[in-house]
């Protein structure tokens, strides 16, 4: 019996999904690293004010799916990042490096992040 190939609609567009969230106070350049992928990617917004977005590269030959997910700087949406930290292949602790306030503040998110 021999397969039926997928239509183009069912096929994966990737080979690999990677997904990565950044994490910092407000304010430090969170929304302005997802700005900067190329135009080719979508943005999505969650129910809590932040957003993603997803931008397909090539790498060694493989599609590679990147989802930056973007978690509002706010100390209540601590349970949003855990819940959204799942499936997660990494995180990336944002900040500004002309406001020491929040470098001093990475320390407060990693014990968020890894609880």
């Amino acid at each position: 019996m021999a397969l039926e190939p997928r239509p183009v609609s069912q096929q994966k567009q990737y080979d690999y999904l990677l997904k990565f969230l950044l994490v910092g106070d407000s304010d430090v350049g969170k929304q302005e690293i997802l700005s900067e992928l190329e135009d080719g990617s979508t943005e999505s917004h969650f129910c809590s004010g932040g957003a993603y977005k997803t931008t397909t590269i090539l790498l060694d030959g493989k599609r590679v799916k990147l989802q930056l997910w973007d978690t509002s700087g706010q100390g209540r949406f601590c349970t949003i990042i855990r819940s959204y930290s799942r499936g997660a292949q990494g995180i990336m602790l944002v900040y500004d490096i002309t406001n020491k306030w929040s470098f001093d503040g990475i320390d407060r998110w990693l014990k968020e992040v890894e609880e």
